[in-house]
């Protein structure tokens, strides 16, 4: 293999995903991606406002605190793209 499956751990890192799932047979691997947490917390239906909201305040919090000058947009892009 070259770098790829090291690329793609490094990137699930980056974005606090859990590590992609490798299945080989003898001629074909096959890659599961799992969500991550905060994916899938803004995914939750309708209904759960209230602990999003408290979920959402709570990681501006720890992300301002690794990065005390980023802007909203930094922020979007963190965890938007």
């Amino acid at each position: 293999m070259g770098s790829g499956v090291k690329r793609m751990k490094d990137i699930c890192k980056l974005e606090h995903s859990p590590n992609p799932k490798i299945d080989y047979t003898d001629i074909h691997f096959y890659v599961t991606f799992k969500p991550s947490e905060e994916y899938l917390e803004m995914a939750k239906p309708a209904g759960s406002e209230v602990a999003t909201t408290q979920k959402t305040t709570q990681k501006i919090i720890e992300y301002l605190r690794i990065k005390p000058n980023a802007t909203r947009k930094d922020m979007a892009v963190h965890w938007y793209n």
